[in-house]
């Protein structure tokens, strides 16, 4: 819980419209989304509608298998890895996604590639 800050049921209606039918990238799409279903079901809250793009896919898609996490996926494309805050991860994790679409000219935006 962080204090002094709203609880996510007293801001929900504001986030869900920010992600109801949008296109969300995140490095772990399945653990992101897992986690954040968790959450809304331990709160009772609507599941918005996202259309999930991975960005560890599409880096293992270009860099060839095997696990990776965030950091060793910043590190070997020479992008400054975030420090475990949601903050700064979700900047590294951008940062990382834009890097491999200018160096493979690459997209994630298909209609067919999201789930």
């Amino acid at each position: 819980m962080l204090r002094n800050q709203p609880s996510l049921s007293d801001v929900w209606d504001e986030v869900y419209e920010l992600l109801n039918n949008k296109r969300v990238l995140a490095f772990n799409h399945v653990a992101d989304k897992r986690m954040l279903l968790q959450t809304l079901d331990k709160q009772g809250l609507e599941h918005p509608n996202i259309y999930w793009e991975c960005i560890m896919k599409a880096y293992k898609q270009y860099r060839g298998g095997g696990p990776i996490n965030l950091t060793a996926a910043c590190t070997e494309m020479d992008v400054t890895p975030g420090t475990h805050d949601a903050m700064d991860d979700a900047i590294a994790a951008a940062r990382l996604m834009h890097r491999i679409a200018r160096k493979y000219k690459f997209s994630l935006f298909h209609p067919d590639t999201h789930e």
